[in-house]
């Protein structure tokens, strides 16, 4: 994320990226601040926290139950785990309760005191399990991939980006097929790599293009130029029209694809692309 803009990411994008309302307060010097845009800020994060919440709690398996153990030394209830309870490409991993109870301790902190307070009002009918599972946490509780299947999820990131969509619509994806942050996260690293190999195969059509000139034309660099600015521009207007790039606080995003924009014949697509996104976003040259 570019600081510089941090007003102005969606809330889901900055819960994305691991940043949460309690958080705000810590990094106001360091995002230069004021008072009124800390407290807006905290305000919209809670609200998506409690959303996201709400959405895992109605997408996700509820593959945890809680009951009395025998081998414990107490009588209270614990958390297992119901694997039949996983249909349909699920898996134990993506329970939804240990999605949410995973979220408020390495995110958010004090997990038991925000279930506890009512902070997140989606969790109300589930305080009881979720304190137990919080308790239970580090003896019991699965990783977000344990039981998951090669096969789960949506469809594969190739067939998604084939019909369009890109890496950087990750609030979209995520509200169409909701999963654990962190599956989602190797889902968009995998659609980022389709992203970069079209790049790629953009760029070397170029090369081609390029090799077919006749370098002793007296017009070739104007036409090696040409096919260069002809690829940046079919590149750029994807990122702008298709990635939603074309907003200052995304401009940084383009440093993902420096290499798959990098050639040796002697043009450089990378800033031709880089400036185009800018005069879209209505940013001067650093």
């Amino acid at each position: 994320m570019d600081a510089r803009y941090i007003m102005d990411y969606t809330a889901f994008e900055l819960m994305y990226e691991g940043i949460r309302h309690t958080d705000v307060e810590d990094r106001a010097e360091e995002w230069q601040l004021t008072a009124e845009q800390v407290e807006a800020l905290k305000k919209r994060l809670l609200e998506e926290e409690n959303r996201v919440y709400e959405c895992w709690i109605e997408n996700l398996p509820h593959c945890a139950f809680f009951e009395q153990d025998d081998d414990a030394e107490d009588d209270g209830l614990h958390l297992f785990y119901d694997s039949d309870a996983a249909e349909d490409g699920w898996y134990v991993g993506a329970d939804a309760l240990t999605t949410i109870a995973r979220d408020l301790r390495s995110k958010v902190g004090d997990a038991r005191e925000c279930v506890k307070s009512g902070l997140f009002p989606a969790l109300a009918d589930y305080t009881e399990e979720l304190l137990v599972l919080l308790d239970d946490y580090r003896e019991r509780a699965v990783d977000y991939d344990e039981g998951k299947r090669s096969d789960a999820g949506v469809d594969s990131p190739a067939v998604l980006f084939g019909t369009g969509w890109r890496p950087s619509e990750v609030e979209d994806i995520f509200y169409q097929w909701p999963d654990t942050f962190e599956s989602m996260q190797d889902f968009i690293s995998a659609l980022r790599s389709e992203y970069i190999s079209w790049m790629e195969d953009r760029v070397a059509e170029m090369e081609d293009a390029i090799d077919e000139l006749d370098e002793d034309a007296a017009d070739y660099d104007k036409q090696r130029e040409a096919l260069a600015d002809e690829c940046a521009a079919d590149i750029a207007d994807d990122m702008i029209c298709n990635a939603g790039m074309g907003e200052p606080q995304y401009l940084y995003e383009v440093e993902d694809y420096d290499r798959a924009l990098s050639t040796e014949y002697g043009v450089d697509v990378y800033g031709r692309v880089l400036r185009i996104l800018r005069e879209q976003a209505g940013v001067d040259e650093e």
